[in-house]
């Protein structure tokens, strides 16, 4: 992996709709006792409409399939 800050802009702005980037934020802070829950609300706010997201989709598909 490595730090987001040294990609250029554009890869920067990709990011942000890759879980992983919040995946490991929220990993960093679980080994860090300096991060409160008031940091990482947004980063597991973003991953569960995330996966919402990919479970409507993926429910949607399958009945479209079925039926």
């Amino acid at each position: 992996m490595w730090s987001i800050e040294s990609m250029p802009k554009a890869i920067q702005v990709i990011t942000y709709v890759v879980p992983a980037r919040y995946f490991v934020t929220i990993l960093k802070a679980s080994s860090s006792r300096a991060w409160g829950w008031s940091v990482l609300w947004g980063e597991l706010g973003f991953l569960a409409l995330y996966g919402a997201i990919v479970f409507l989709l993926a429910t949607r598909k399958l009945r479209q399939k079925l039926a």
